[in-house]
């Protein structure tokens, strides 16, 4: 074999070496870019903000327990009072007998005005009034929505009822309480007794007239 064909033969394995090498490094750079990129999408992203002490820790986890936990409440305690609002209005229905519509009688709309402490007293809607209370066809009965009171008159005893709330809730589906002369009464499963001592009368009042 001549001196130039030997020559030639070595460059083209020398050249065949290199581009081996090159495909090597090329393939072993795009493996190296490849875990690089597949490190960055694993490692844990740092906390924008790191507490410098174990108090300024307590304080930013209460807030963060506050603004998470405290929304979930709320929900919780409306949901109970939508809940409970919605039982107490079935329960009103009854008893104090078979009740009969006021409307025919007072309209849809009742308006009193103060008369003292502990009375009131029947006005039209272009009067001066304090309260108002709408008839309501679930309970029966006319309702003042800011204070969740009940009133219904009874045209055969001629007499007002009422439902006043934190008093009349005690006695489940009863709780009808009327007033005259003796004082206030308050209708239970046992019948019409004598209102106990122990509840709050400031929260009593009555209709004069009907």
């Amino acid at each position: 074999m001549s001196n130039k064909k030997r020559k030639n033969k070595y460059i083209r394995k020398k050249d065949k070496s290199k581009a081996n090498t090159t495909v090597t490094l090329h393939k072993r750079s795009e493996f190296e870019s490849k875990s690089n990129a597949n490190a960055k999408e694993n490692a844990k992203p740092e906390r924008l903000y790191k507490p410098k002490s174990i108090g300024e820790a307590i304080v930013v986890y209460t807030c963060i327990a506050i603004l998470t936990v405290f929304p979930f409440i709320m929900i919780v305690i409306c949901v109970g009072l939508a809940i409970y609002t919605a039982i107490t209005d079935v329960d009103r229905t009854a008893p104090a007998g078979k009740r009969q519509s006021n409307v025919a009688t007072f309209g849809e709309t009742i308006y009193l005005k103060k008369v003292d402490d502990d009375s009131y007293r029947i006005v039209t809607e272009k009067d001066d009034y304090d309260r108002e209370f709408e008839w309501n066809k679930k309970a029966h009965s006319y309702c003042d929505k800011h204070s969740y009171n009940y009133i219904w008159y009874d045209k055969d005893s001629k007499e007002w009822m009422y439902w006043i709330y934190t008093i009349s809730d005690d006695y489940s589906i009863y709780g009808w309480m009327k007033y005259d002369e003796n004082g206030w009464t308050i209708q239970t499963k046992d019948g019409w007794k004598k209102l106990p001592e122990k509840h709050n009368r400031e929260r009593l009042w009555y209709i004069i007239g009907g």
